[in-house]
Formats: structure tokens, sequence, C-alpha cells
């Protein structure tokens, strides 16, 4: 991962690279940068299992990260996070076992405390997709579309619209 500086005359300083603290013989991807923190996803960190989500203070020089842990991360990819610290809700892409499909979208909220600032009250998936002819490909609107469990039992049911698209929001 590399950094630069915005000049205020329209221009960019030199791509600079972060170093060995960030940067390792892995895979280090996916940054997303506030005014606080930088967040990415490496799987050259210690963690759980793939690609995990680590922040670190992004003051003049950036310190160690820190892996954001479960439920945040799983034992697989967790990556593509993305957070308005004001509000403390963000979304995070991951494979993870329990999702809909390979890679989902998960919205989630955290809820700090005194003990574990990072807590997250939970990771819910954003599911969408279209409904198509599978011969023409010609796609379908006004179809119902329902969202089951791994148990069978029906979750919602939606239409989609006149362009065949319809979405599932998590809770």
């Amino acid at each position: 991962i590399y950094v630069v500086d915005i000049l205020g005359d329209d221009s960019y300083s030199q791509p600079r690279n972060l170093g060995s603290k960030i940067n390792t013989s892995g895979r280090e991807m996916f940054p997303f940068i506030t005014n606080r923190k930088l967040y990415f996803a490496s799987d050259g960190h210690l963690g759980l299992g793939g690609l995990d989500v680590f922040e670190v203070d992004n003051a003049n020089t950036f310190g160690t990260p820190v892996n954001l842990g479960a439920p945040l991360n799983s034992d697989l990819d967790d990556f593509s996070f993305i957070i308005d610290e004001e509000l403390q809700q963000g979304f995070l892409s991951s494979n993870r076992a329990d999702g809909k499909g390979d890679d989902d979208i998960y919205s989630f909220s955290r809820t700090p405390t005194e003990e574990n600032p990072q807590a997250l009250a939970s990771c819910n998936p954003y599911v969408n997709g279209y409904v198509s002819n599978t011969v023409t490909g010609e796609r379908i609107a006004n179809a119902t579309v329902s969202l089951f469990d791994e148990a069978g039992t029906k979750l919602a049911e939606t239409e989609t619209n006149l362009n065949g698209n319809y979405n599932f929001k998590g809770n």
C-alpha cells in the first residue's frame, strides 16, 4: 500500500510505500482512509484466516496494524471495509460460510464499549441481483423473489423492478 499527499496546486507528491509495518510478503489490499484511521485487508498479518481487516492510526506516521477481530473478521476472506466514523456504521465484503453467495456485502454498526472500543453489534447481509430468462437473457419485471435461510424458512419476499432487479437489505 502506498500513500500520496494531495498538494494545493492540483498536484500530488511522489507515491510512498507505507513500509514493512503495513506491507508484508502477503497481500495488502482494499485500503480505506478516514481522518482518523487507515483500514485495509491483509493475509500477511496475523489473523483469523484468509484476508482480515486491520486498522492503523493515520497520524503523520502509520503505526502497527490492529486486527479488528470477530465478528467482523472470519476464518475466510473479509475485505473492502468502509466506515462512517461519526455514525459508527459501515460495510464490508466477505466470502464467509454463512453468506448468500460467493462474496457478499454486509452492513454493520459498531457498539463501542470502554473494554472493547471496536465491538460490533452485528453484520447484516445485503443481497441483490436480477431475474432473467435463461434462454434469451431478457430481464423479467414484477417477478416474485423470496429469500430463505439455510433451514428453508422464508425470511423476506420482494418483486423485481422494471429492469428485473431486486434487493434485500439486512436487519
